[in-house]
């Protein structure tokens, strides 16, 4: 075999070898890479609410993300396992609002959020609103 032909095979090879590894990881690749770069909607329930302690005029709306239906695999898996742990340990997610906006709301009213995924495994919120 001459030197161009083996060149062309170890070519052919790694090529056919890239191809078959983005195959099988390009997907949750792709899932991955994008879940965390767009902002994703989903329902939250409203825990409690209660008067901050600074004024009486802002209010401290708990609440709990419903579900991460919006992605999918690993990422899905990761969110919903970190959301159990920070509300085994009692960790609620909360959101200040003046006493107008909370006013209507109470235990178990629903929220629209809009979120993202971050890198260290957590969630950043972007908007809250009433439904």
């Amino acid at each position: 075999m001459k030197k161009w032909q083996k060149a062309a095979l170890l070519i052919s090879v790694v090529v056919a070898i890239g191809i078959a590894v983005f195959n099988i990881f390009g997907d949750a690749l792709n899932d991955y890479l994008l879940a965390g770069k767009s902002f994703h909607t989903t329902t939250a329930t409203v825990i409690k609410k209660q008067p901050a302690e600074e004024s009486s005029d802002t209010w401290l709306v708990y609440y709990q993300i419903d579900s991460f239906h919006q992605l999918s695999g690993s990422t899905r898996t990761r969110l919903e396992e970190s959301e159990k742990r920070r509300t085994a340990e009692s960790d609620r997610r909360f959101t200040i609002r003046s006493k107008e906006w909370s006013s209507d709301l109470s235990d178990g009213s629903k929220l629209t959020i809009s979120y993202r995924p971050t890198a260290s495994g957590d969630i950043e919120i972007a908007t809250i609103q009433k439904n």
